[in-house]
């Protein structure tokens, strides 16, 4: 490769740091963040609806372990391309990627659907969340999507 040589680049942090004209904070406040959000209230319904409309990767295994046998029923959405759905999958799953969510293909109104993409950094199922709930179809998410599985 023929790289040109030239200033070293300068860090984000380098040019917010208390020296210069802000800090590396004022930064992170100024991006559309919800750094600047301080509402017990409104903090405190957002993580008990978090309770009720996700999962994590243990509660999900118990309950596909345990959970059918007591009468427990959900769907499970895998929300990725099918090409890493053949790769690889959670039991159970059944494939709906993105360009056929118009489809509805495997949801079901009577009972839960649980949808989880690739990674926890990953927005796609949470998308996919509320365009199925929109349409009415009982939602939860699962925690960390199939990378934490």
């Amino acid at each position: 490769m023929n790289f040109k040589k030239g200033p070293a680049p300068v860090s984000v942090r380098a040019l917010f740091s208390p020296l210069g004209p802000g800090t590396f904070l004022e930064l992170l406040l100024a991006v559309d963040t919800n750094f600047k959000t301080r509402d017990p209230k409104r903090a405190l319904g957002y993580f008990e609806d978090k309770l009720h409309y996700s999962t994590g990767p243990s509660e999900l295994e118990n309950a596909i372990a345990h959970g059918r046998r007591a009468g427990v029923d959900f769907n499970l959405i895998d929300i990725r391309a099918a090409g890493a759905f053949a790769k690889g999958h959670i039991p159970g799953a059944l494939n709906l990627p993105e360009d056929e969510w118009s489809t509805l293909a495997g949801l079901s109104s009577d009972r839960i659907n649980i949808v989880y993409g690739d990674t926890p950094v990953s927005r796609r199922s949470t998308l996919a969340a509320v365009e199925f709930t929109s349409l009415g179809f009982p939602v939860m998410e699962l925690d960390g999507g199939f990378s934490a599985w």
